[in-house]
């Protein structure tokens, strides 16, 4: 894809992570009422003419409230453990 100076396009970007890194950032979520998740880009651009050109990208991404469902009650005479 060619981008022209100064100009914007969108990428498609494959995007790779490992699955224990995912698991525990999403199990940490609800603890301490987190609201925000850290992230780190990094890669190299293959620029025509100009080799390749490492790039790294940090920062945070708000979070949607997340909202537990109001459980149901249980038939009397049942025990919930």
């Amino acid at each position: 894809m060619t981008i022209p100076r100064f100009g914007e396009a969108l990428l498609e970007v494959t995007a790779t992570s490992t699955l224990g890194s995912a698991l525990n950032q999403l199990r940490e979520l609800p603890k301490g009422g987190r609201e925000r998740i850290d992230y780190r880009i990094f890669g190299r651009l293959n620029v025509s003419g100009m080799g390749t050109l490492p790039f790294e990208r940090r920062g945070d991404v708000q979070l949607p409230a997340l909202q537990t469902p109001p459980r149901k009650p249980l038939p009397a005479g049942s025990d919930r453990t």
